[in-house]
């Protein structure tokens, strides 16, 4: 069954929707994270970062990767890279020490 360019243009526009859903849920989930600043343990802190980092790889993959100008005014990505750096940040430290306690370990 072939689509029409009325059909696969609907398709897009229902992704592209989906796509901006999901950054905002995304960053609702995480930025209460990014505000507690860094009250973690290590391996607590490995755990947010792997969480955070595989739900970056979602979003990114849906990402249509338009310039800003061709983005409508309410599309949430900017705001999820500026959260994503955040967590960088602020996790990296832990995360790396938890995995370096991990792998200093004897069997």
């Amino acid at each position: 069954m072939t689509c029409t360019t009325r059909e696969r243009d609907r398709q897009r526009r229902i992704r592209f929707a989906s796509s901006i859903a999901s950054r905002s849920l995304s960053c609702a989930n995480f930025t209460p994270i990014a505000q507690s600043r860094g009250r973690w343990n290590a391996r607590q802190a490995f755990a947010l970062r792997f969480a955070y980092m595989f739900e970056l790889f979602r979003i990114t993959w849906d990402d249509p990767s338009l310039p800003a100008r061709f983005l409508p005014d309410d599309w949430p990505g900017q705001n999820a890279r500026g959260l994503a750096e955040k967590l960088r940040a602020q996790l990296r430290p832990g995360a790396l020490a938890f995995a370096n306690e991990i792998a200093a370990r004897r069997p």
